[in-house]
């Protein structure tokens, strides 16, 4: 595996661990509904995740990864609508 791949897949890791310690003390969807900031937070590392997905499939097609295409899609759906 070459650098970049590692880097890619290093900031999906590192999105994902932000998120779950942003949402940890969540109780209800309802609760982050209602929190901007936390919302803006989550969705931007979401788009990261989307982001980087990409390009890691792009720098080695030869790898998979589940459910690639829903995550560039939300991160697609979250920067364009």
């Amino acid at each position: 595996m070459t650098d970049k791949e590692r880097k890619y897949l290093s900031d999906i890791l590192t999105s994902i661990n932000h998120i779950l310690s942003f949402t940890s003390d969540l109780n209800s969807f309802t609760q982050y509904k209602k929190n901007f900031m936390l919302k803006g937070a989550v969705e931007r590392h979401l788009a990261i995740i989307g982001e980087a997905t990409n390009k890691f499939l792009k720098a080695s097609p030869k790898n998979k990864l589940v459910n690639a295409i829903q995550i560039i899609s939300l991160r697609n759906r979250l920067i364009h609508s």
